[in-house]
Formats: C-alpha cells, sequence, structure tokens
C-alpha cells in the first residue's frame, strides 16, 4: 500500500466475518466501521470517508463485491481495497486492477 501507515488511516470499512476485529488489532488508532451486504451496495458513499476497505470475498456474492469495487473506482480519492478469501474468483481480481491501490490476501 503507496504510502499507508498505521498513523495516517483515519477510517476503515470492513465486509464480512473477524475482519474487523483484525483490523482492529492491526490499526488500533484508526476507527474500523463494519458494513452489511445492504450496505455494500452503497460503499462508494462511505467510502469516500475511508482510507481503507477489506472485503472477505465469502460474505457476499461475487456480483455485489464486482459492483462495489467498480462504484468505489469513481470515488474521488479512492480508497485502498484489500480482499481476503481461500478462492478469489479472477473477475475479482480484474475489478480490482481498475483501482489505484488494492491488494488480496
Amino acid at each position: 500500500m503507496n504510502g499507508m501507515t498505521s498513523s495516517n488511516i483515519t477510517r476503515i470499512l470492513v465486509h464480512g466475518g473477524q475482519l474487523a476485529a483484525m483490523a482492529k488489532s492491526a490499526f488500533p488508532a484508526s476507527p474500523v466501521e463494519a458494513f452489511t451486504d445492504a450496505t455494500l451496495a452503497s460503499v462508494d458513499a462511505a467510502a469516500g470517508r475511508a482510507d481503507l476497505v477489506l472485503i472477505e470475498v465469502d460474505a457476499a456474492s461475487t456480483d455485489a463485491i464486482v459492483a462495489a469495487i467498480h462504484r468505489l473506482a469513481l470515488a474521488s480519492p479512492q480508497p485502498a481495497v484489500i480482499l481476503t478469501g481461500a478462492k478469489i474468483p479472477i473477475v475479482l481480481v480484474r475489478a480490482l486492477l481498475k483501482l489505484e491501490r488494492s491488494d488480496v490476501l
């Protein structure tokens, strides 16, 4: 993540599983906000105020995540996005390529 440190991340959005606990542990000074399937559909509005978005690929449909990534690509500034999961469909990896800062775990 280009230039990101725990001291300059002001807000983290997470979707799925244990990501909220992991984010709070990794970035104790940054507020962590979990979002649901319903808010995944409008993640672009919330993400405009976030520095980092973490999404568990098994916690939502592939189509919903692709749509969210496409909306995040239009955000200004774009948050960094990390997808986590054991098997990440290639369509999600391709969608991530539209973002300035992204990764998979």
